[in-house]
């Protein structure tokens, strides 16, 4: 990436991150303190996110995805969006600052917390009861996982990656993180702020699942590392094994020659001594005479 790219890259990482900050912020402008019993739950989904957020792993075209975006979107329904879009941007932006640099943790935490607001606002989520809100809960999953690896890819694409490869990685996590929203209607389904117990088990399981996703794709990872290793092996002996059949070749053609002179000589050998023989014989016969 040449140097122009990246100070776009890094004014892209920044400008996005700022604007997404300052949406979301005013967006929570009315969001007071809530109880103790609010702040607790909030605490049991924040340390969720943050699981789910420890369990990233590889997908096959080289991106990493969490599936988190499920108890991100449960979490607005159960705490409301305000307080939830606030907590989901502060876990990321830590989570980007520990993967890379300040404008990326800016840019994660930012986007994501100002999408998460928007979208709950545009699908009124966390402003009706429970009932209307487990049917509502997909939809926002959904959209939010569309616009965010959208603008996701964007910033792939403006850090050096072709576009279409940028879109199949964020396709395919849109995929794997599509898979648990199902599981996000359930846990606003049993929500109780009251009695912790049910969602605690349900986060469990939710954790469970991710470890299970991620012991998968390390494992797959391994194996076509695995592949890669052995074909490449496989490429530079192939040179090796032509040259050493050659040279046994070479050896076998040297050692019929070999044998061949062996044998003219043997022959020569033979030979002499009957015609000294001859000569001799000869040379008796003329002196008698």
């Amino acid at each position: 990436m040449t140097g122009g790219r990246r100070r776009l890259h890094t004014a892209f990482l920044v400008v996005t991150g700022l604007i997404g900050w300052a949406a979301m912020i005013w967006a929570a402008r009315g969001l007071r303190v809530p109880p103790v019993g609010e702040l607790e739950a909030a605490a049991l989904f924040l340390g969720v996110v943050a699981g789910a957020r420890a369990l990233t792993f590889p997908l096959p075209g080289g991106s990493e995805v969490s599936l988190d975006t499920a108890i991100f979107v449960a979490a607005a329904a159960c705490l409301g969006p305000g307080l939830t879009s606030i907590g989901v941007a502060w876990v990321l932006a830590v989570d980007g600052m520990r993967r890379a640099r300040l404008p990326y943790a800016l840019y994660l935490g930012g986007v994501a917390g100002a999408l998460l607001a928007g979208w709950s606002h545009v699908f009124g989520v966390g402003s009706g009861g429970v009932d209307r809100d487990v049917w509502l809960v997909p939809a926002l999953g959904g959209a939010f996982l569309v616009s965010h690896y959208g603008i996701q890819a964007l910033q792939e694409w403006l850090g050096g990656f072709k576009f279409k490869q940028a879109l199949k990685r964020n396709a395919q996590s849109i995929v794997a993180e599509a898979t648990l929203l199902p599981l996000a209607s359930a846990i606003v389904l049993i929500w109780e702020p009251r009695r912790p117990v049910p969602f605690a088990l349900l986060g469990g399981t939710y954790l469970l699942v991710n470890y299970g996703f991620k012991r998968l794709a390390d494992l797959a990872s391994d194996l076509r590392l695995r592949v890669s290793e052995l074909e490449t092996l496989k490429r530079t002996s192939l040179p090796s094994s032509s040259t050493t059949a050659s040279m046994r070749s070479a050896s076998g053609s040297a050692r019929a020659v070999s044998r061949k002179t062996a044998a003219r000589i043997a022959g020569a050998s033979s030979v002499a001594p009957s015609a000294c023989a001859v000569r001799l014989s000869v040379s008796s016969s003329e002196t008698r005479s």
